[in-house]
């Protein structure tokens, strides 16, 4: 997963992701929360798709609820800010808890190849790497 933000770029691997299953970070000054669940298969990893591995996805928020920085964490499952307790979906979404109802601001990002990406963007950080 890639970011480009106030001209800061940013790679996370698919394969942490799946690890942590949620990620705080910032970048270009923008604190942001991803959150990875299962579910989507890679379409270049066998010639059937249906054969090829679940890589999942991603989708990238900013943690701020009301000018206030939520932590989210993953329990058992599901994804939860530790402020309220309340649970959230992947798509951002508060589901249950004090917060339902309430929507994280989606951060625009990418789902590129690293070899592309870095072509263009040569500077990229990599996420856990010095």
């Amino acid at each position: 997963m890639t970011l480009n933000l106030n001209g800061d770029q940013m790679a996370y691997s698919f394969l942490q992701l799946q690890v942590m299953l949620v990620i705080h970070d910032s970048v270009g000054g923008q604190p942001l929360v991803a959150f990875w669940r299962p579910g989507t298969v890679s379409a270049l990893d066998a010639t059937r798709i249906s054969d090829s591995d679940d890589v999942g996805s991603v989708r990238v928020f900013s943690p701020l609820v009301d000018g206030e920085s939520l932590t989210f964490v993953s329990v058992a499952g599901e994804i939860r800010d530790e402020k309220t307790d309340s649970v959230w979906n992947t798509l951002g979404l508060a589901i249950g808890g004090p917060l339902a109802g309430t929507r994280l601001e989606p951060v625009v990002h990418g789902n590129d190849f690293w070899f592309a990406w870095a072509g263009f963007w040569p500077d990229t950080r990599v996420y856990g790497e010095e």
